[in-house]
């Protein structure tokens, strides 16, 4: 499935002007930007992951006075994508840099979409860097904000070869009391664990798809944003086919046996997520001893699942093909509307710690402003809550002679009270963050970034509860008008 749709929409490409070829208030524009980001400390996250040491219990971990060389063996979740879609954005735009077809437009372009999805199926497992390095990196973020330590195996001069041998790439070298404590002290963190490399994915596209749309980038970037978006949707499918997904975990499970070690942190991630949210209060002993022994039976497969969660997964998986629809998924990264105006729009859905956040990206481009919003909804088991995001993205400010670039970004939402999946009742998430950009070079623009929350979910941000978070970090720009 996921060969035809890729095909289909390498055919596609041909029926749509790939990108519109003017800035607001610019000449045409010859030079292909490539943005870079990464932020360099991430608070609180750099604390906990401090005092996050392997084979030691949570509650050791939370209590220690933690070391400083040890908050660098955990990404947080923004970090983990900087690096991965950085990643991508690098090659896609080295791509574009082959001085080759230059006066054959038609063939370069099919060049660059050829040559970068060839790319994008190459290094989408590749260590440190890749969409599956970030996915299980994303899982890590969450557990480390519950001082658990786990092992990531797409890394290189693997130290821990056993970790690697299952073919499925478990996180592994998770101490099962860690888990039944996360259990029973947030079950909602704990759905938030299973379903965070989904998230991550997700996220991943939506925020390349904003940032090649506000850059007016050139790089073909679809076949990226469609393996990531197939890899989540599909995953969730296999979830919700009962006999697929126990095939799977018994093989799992045969392959690891007796070996705690090697085991998965939750098996096939969705099928805990259905799991979990139906079970909010039930101990984590309660999934019984694992057939090989040795431990918790830690998965969900079979009949753990009754048909009525079986089918919700399903319903998640079709829900799931909302992020195929976007201009940006068939090479259409802006629509030009005038010649200062450009749009794009994108809808999304994310698997989240009460349900599911379904809604539209709209983008809109002007010659002074850059706007992001998303209207969503936040749903759970029979409910749906109304959510709001606006963002000013990048807003030139010149303060002394010094120039600054801004982004200023809102949430207010209603969310199920208590991230629970059964309530009816809703609870109010606001979110305020702005970040910071001083223009030092033509290259380099170090930033910073302030953000403050209140209890509920937010793509990207680990935490549940009431947070203000903290970066610092260097934005690298090249080849910017």
């Amino acid at each position: 499935m996921r060969h035809t749709i890729l095909i289909t929409v390498f055919v596609l490409q041909n029926l749509f002007n790939a990108n519109s070829q003017t800035q607001p208030g610019d000449s045409v524009k010859t030079k292909t930007p490539l943005v870079l980001e990464y932020s360099l400390l991430d608070l609180p996250f750099a604390a906990n992951a401090s005092k996050t040491f392997e084979g030691k219990l949570s509650t050791e971990n939370r209590n220690s006075n933690g070391t400083f060389a040890n908050s660098f063996k955990y990404k947080s979740f923004e970090q983990s994508v900087q690096i991965s879609t950085g990643f991508v954005q690098f090659y896609q735009w080295g791509v574009t840099q082959i001085p080759m077809f230059k006066k054959k437009p038609v063939l370069k372009r099919t060049s660059e979409i050829f040559l970068s999805g060839i790319l994008d199926g190459v290094f989408f497992s590749f260590p440190y860097l890749g969409s599956g390095w970030m996915h299980e990196e994303a899982h890590r973020c969450i557990m480390v904000n519950a001082y658990t330590s786990s092992y990531n195996p797409f890394i290189f001069f693997n130290k821990k070869k056993d970790a690697s041998s299952n073919s499925l790439a478990s996180v592994s070298y998770v101490l099962d009391a860690n888990l039944a404590m996360m259990k029973k002290s947030s079950n909602a963190n704990f759905v938030r664990l299973a379903t965070a490399g989904g998230e991550s994915q997700v996220f991943a596209v939506s925020n390349m798809q904003k940032n090649n749309f506000f850059h007016d980038s050139k790089n073909a970037s679809s076949f990226f944003y469609m393996i990531s978006i197939v890899n989540v949707q599909q995953y969730i499918a296999i979830c919700a086919n009962k006999e697929e997904s126990t095939k799977e975990t018994l093989a799992q499970m045969k392959n690891e046996g007796s070996n705690q070690n090697l085991r998965d942190f939750t098996g096939l991630d969705f099928s805990a997520w259905a799991y979990d949210l139906n079970h909010p209060n039930e101990p984590y002993a309660a999934r019984g001893i694992n057939p090989y022994g040795n431990g918790y039976d830690r998965y969900i497969y079979g009949n753990k699942l009754t048909d009525e969660q079986y089918a919700w997964l399903k319903k998640q998986s079709n829900l799931a093909y909302i992020n195929f629809l976007s201009p940006a998924m068939f090479f259409i990264n802006r629509i030009k509307l005038n010649a200062n105006t450009f749009f794009n729009f994108s809808g999304r859905y994310y698997p989240t710690s009460f349900g599911n956040q379904v809604g539209v990206e709209l983008l809109l481009q002007t010659k002074k402003y850059n706007w992001y919003l998303a209207p969503h909804l936040n749903q759970n088991k029979d409910h749906s809550f109304f959510g709001l995001e606006a963002q000013m993205f990048e807003k030139p400010m010149n303060v002394k002679g010094q120039l600054f670039l801004t982004t200023a970004r809102i949430i207010a939402a209603a969310q199920p009270q208590n991230q629970e999946f059964l309530t009816n009742k809703a609870a109010f998430t606001f979110l305020g963050g702005l970040t910071v950009y001083w223009h030092a070079s033509k290259r380099f623009r170090p930033f910073m970034s302030l953000e403050a929350k209140t209890n509920g979910w937010v793509a990207s941000n680990a935490f549940l509860d009431s947070r203000t978070s903290v970066k610092i970090g260097l934005s690298a720009r090249f080849n910017q008008n």
